[in-house]
């Protein structure tokens, strides 16, 4: 084909290269979207994945986030719970498509709005099945063929008011000793879990002085081994020992600087500074480990850099951080500045 013209390049009955090109051209490709954009004092802006729609590589209403560090195949692997296709999907650190599981029902590896998701120190998935009222255990898969991506591992929980039961539970957390901690959003409280599902403990309840909730959503456990809840509609972060009880909070309605607007999503990175999800707010907030605030990150958009109704947030062990772009329908990647940050895997 050197030395011809494009247009003289034959690839078939009647088509040619230059055709093919221009068919090439016309179709709907998601790329990384790695435009340089600002630095902020807080953030670096990586890229960019994703856009509204059912096809490979479209998201509707990411809620849930989570970043995993596969040492075994020395990358990180990123899950996100798909709320609006009852679906799990698995991506590596730069959004490159692994796997996805799941469809709407309610059987073992079925979903019904799936949002928040933890991995524990074996590298196991819990996700909570929020519509079925329940917490599933998966595997995420590796190049062990015994961990099938998705293979249903375990269950626990069922809709009510007694401990053990769930009215749409949203976040869920794990501490270093491997338990589990359950945002109960519809009972207003926290339910602590052994990893094999066994109750042990819940506090809360509905109301607005310090140790109650009213529809909190996500939980994080800090590197002191505090519980930090998200007490989305008073507006506020509550710290607790891993026994339920209270030590402070911080935050309250409103747009200035450490006020929130349906606070969500929580990490924390290598210095234990903890990041916020300002829903309402269409921002990211930096605290210390103490509450106290240092920053904040982000506008109402469409643009890189900006957000429209974020909900989940998760930090790598190398501080990048992954943000549930929630309705603009993608994903957005930034490095923690002043951290140290590894670009690649």
């Amino acid at each position: 084909m050197f030395g011809k013209k494009l247009s003289e390049v034959n690839c078939g009955p009647g088509v040619t290269l230059l055709k093919l090109l221009a068919i090439a051209a016309s179709l709907t490709v998601l790329p990384l979207n790695t435009v340089a954009e600002p630095e902020s004092g807080l953030l670096t802006y990586k890229y960019k994945y994703g856009e509204g729609g059912v096809t490979l590589g479209r998201f509707n209403s990411i809620q849930g986030i989570v970043a995993l560090d596969r040492k075994s195949s020395n990358r990180t692997l990123v899950v996100l719970a798909d709320k609006g296709r009852d679906m799990v999907r698995v991506y590596t650190h730069d959004m490159q498509f692994v796997d996805k599981w799941g469809t709407s029902g309610d059987q073992h590896g079925e979903f019904k709005e799936p949002h928040g998701l933890a991995v524990d120190r074996k590298g196991k998935l819990y996700i909570v099945d929020t519509q079925n009222h329940r917490v599933q255990k998966t595997e995420v898969g590796s190049s062990n063929l015994r961990e099938r991506p998705g293979k249903f591992l375990h269950a626990f929980g069922s809709k009510g008011t007694k401990e053990g039961q769930f009215i749409n539970p949203t976040g869920i957390a794990i501490d270093a000793k491997g338990m589990l901690y359950v945002v109960d959003t519809g009972n207003h409280r926290v339910q602590k879990f052994s990893p094999e599902g066994k109750h042990l403990l819940s506090w809360g309840g509905f109301g607005t002085k310090p140790g109650q909730m009213r529809k909190p959503t996500h939980v994080v456990i800090d590197r002191n081994g505090d519980v930090l809840v998200a007490d989305t509609a008073n507006h506020r972060i509550q710290r607790f020992t891993a026994k339920g009880q209270f030590i402070d909070e911080f935050g309250s309605v409103g747009t200035g600087e450490g006020q929130f607007v349906e606070p969500k999503g929580m990490a924390i990175d290598s210095a234990n500074s903890l990041w916020v999800v300002d829903r309402r707010n269409h921002r990211l907030q930096k605290f210390s480990g103490k509450g106290k605030f240092l920053g904040v990150y982000g506008a109402r958009g469409e643009s890189s850099g900006k957000f429209l109704f974020p909900e989940g947030i998760s930090i790598d062990s190398v501080d990048n951080l992954y943000v549930a772009d929630t309705r603009n329908n993608r994903v957005q990647v930034f490095a923690v500045n002043g951290l140290n940050n590894v670009t690649s895997r």
